[in-house]
C-alpha cells in the first residue's frame, strides 16, 4: 500500500505557528517533569511521532513557498527538528525542502477576493469590522449637523464612511428627528466641489 503524501501547510505562517505550537508543548513538559529532572530530550521522546509529521509536511510546504527568505526560515525550522529527531535515533541527512510548484497552489479568483489593497472598501457586502466606530460615528450624526472623520493616511476613514456609516444610514428610515435621511453619494473635494454636490444633491431627490 502506497503511503500518503503528507499535507503541506498553507504556507510559511501556518508552519510558524505549528513551530510556535511545538515549542510551547516541549516547555511545557519541561516544567512538568523538572521534579523528575528531565532533560529535552526526555520531554521530546512522547512528541516524536508529532514532530515526525510537523517536519514532513514542512517540507511539502515548499511547493507553496517561493520567496527566497521564506524558504530560508522554512528551511530553518526543518533543520531544527530534524536534528532534534536525529538526536533521539540515530544520525541521518536533514531533509530539504521541496522546490517551489506554482500548480501546488489553490486557483483565487480576483472577484471573490476581500481585500482591496490601498482602495477603500465600498458597500458591496466585504467591509466587517468597525462597528464600534461606526455606532460611534452614527451617534455623533445624530446629534451633530457637521461630524469629521479624521486620520493618518491609509487608516481606513473612507472605508468607515462609504461601506460602514452610509450604508446604515440609507437602512434607516428616520432618524432621531423623525425626519427622512437624504445621503448623496461621495465626492471628492477639488475645484468642481460646489458643482459635484449639486450633481449629489439633485441625483438624491430624484431630479
Amino acid at each position: 500500500m502506497t503511503p500518503s503524501k503528507p499535507e503541506p501547510f498553507s504556507g510559511a505562517l501556518e508552519l510558524r505557528n505549528e513551530h510556535d505550537a511545538l515549542m510551547t508543548r516541549v516547555e511545557l513538559a519541561l516544567g512538568a517533569g523538572e521534579a523528575a529532572a528531565i532533560d529535552e530530550d526526555g520531554a521530546l521522546r512522547p512528541l516524536q511521532s508529532t514532530v515526525q509529521g510537523f517536519v514532513e509536511r514542512a517540507v511539502a510546504t515548499g511547493e507553496r513557498v517561493e520567496a527566497l527568505e521564506e524558504r530560508s526560515d522554512c528551511q530553518a525550522l526543518i533543520d531544527y527538528w530534524s536534528t532534534k529527531l536525529s538526536r533521539l535515533h540515530g544520525g541521518h541527512a536533514l531533509p530539504q525542502l521541496r522546490a517551489f510548484d506554482e500548480r501546488a497552489n489553490p486557483e483565487l479568483p480576483d472577484e471573490s477576493c476581500p481585500f482591496v489593497g490601498a482602495q477603500p472598501y465600498a458597500a458591496d457586502g466585504l467591509f466587517e469590522g468597525r462597528r464600534s466606530e461606526t455606532e460611534a460615528v452614527l451617534e455623533l450624526v445624530e446629534k451633530w449637523p457637521l461630524v469629521v472623520v479624521s486620520g493618518p493616511s491609509g487608516s481606513g476613514k473612507t472605508s468607515l464612511v462609504l461601506a460602514g456609516v452610509l450604508p446604515r444610514l440609507r437602512a434607516q428610515l428616520t432618524h432621531a428627528g423623525g425626519q427622512r435621511w437624504r445621503v448623496l453619494d461621495a465626492v471628492r473635494p477639488g475645484p468642481g466641489l460646489l458643482a459635484d454636490l449639486a450633481r449629489s444633491a439633485a441625483a438624491a431627490s430624484g431630479g
